[in-house]
């Protein structure tokens, strides 16, 4: 007699009882899968993902959720030479995002975001020596109306001149560029190289 009530109890929670437990007894009970709008799903997004940047520079790692709202993340980190992994706490920022920045990095290393359990995965940052910016000379070919010589400018980079001037834009770098541009209103073109300076003209068609 118990048997049956309780058979009849069971069966009643699989058919008749609430939403969450008649799906949860059907899962535990008879092995059913759960609809996935039931399950909850943890994920944690993570930027800027796997990336390659300049050695000696900055990184800052942002890490979203999504399912859930923890109240703490924490970034776990390991460098190329070393086999355990450190680990930090993130800021929370003002739209709910976590933050966290790695200054003058000098080895490449792996690095995820954990939080609350869920972990996001693994991504690595790669560094690599880039060419870097000696000088930049600024050289003004005005037009004949103004009267004006030929002005070289070495110490600015902000280029300041009336319409119709030509500006040569010279660069030098401590190692040679590979196909350098220069890009002006969204538009592009060759720099001229002579092994480690360059050089490009764009005419200013407005003050």
């Amino acid at each position: 007699a118990l048997a049956g009530i309780a058979l009849c109890a069971l069966v009643a929670l699989l058919v008749l009882g609430p939403g969450h437990w008649s799906i949860a007894s059907r899962h535990f009970l008879l092995g059913a899968a759960l609809p996935p709008e039931v399950v909850p799903v943890r994920k944690i997004f993570v930027k800027p993902g796997d990336v390659t940047i300049r050695r000696n520079s900055d990184l800052a790692i942002q890490a979203a959720v999504e399912g859930f709202d923890p109240e703490t993340a924490t970034v776990y980190v390991r460098f190329a030479d070393q086999n355990d992994w450190e680990r930090a706490p993130m800021q929370r920022g003002a739209e709910g995002e976590f933050e966290f920045k790695l200054f003058a990095l000098r080895s490449p290393f792996t690095y995820y975001v954990d939080a609350d359990g869920t972990r996001s995965g693994e991504h690595r940052v790669t560094l690599k020596d880039l060419p870097r910016l000696k000088h930049v000379r600024l050289v003004y070919d005005y037009p004949d109306w103004t009267g004006l010589d030929t002005e070289v400018d070495d110490e600015t980079r902000a280029i300041r001149a009336v319409a119709g001037t030509n500006v040569t834009v010279e660069i030098e770098t401590d190692e040679p560029l590979e196909n350098p541009v220069l890009i002006h209103d969204g538009e592009s073109r060759a720099l001229n190289p002579k092994g480690q300076r360059n050089a490009g003209t764009l005419e200013v068609e407005k003050p």
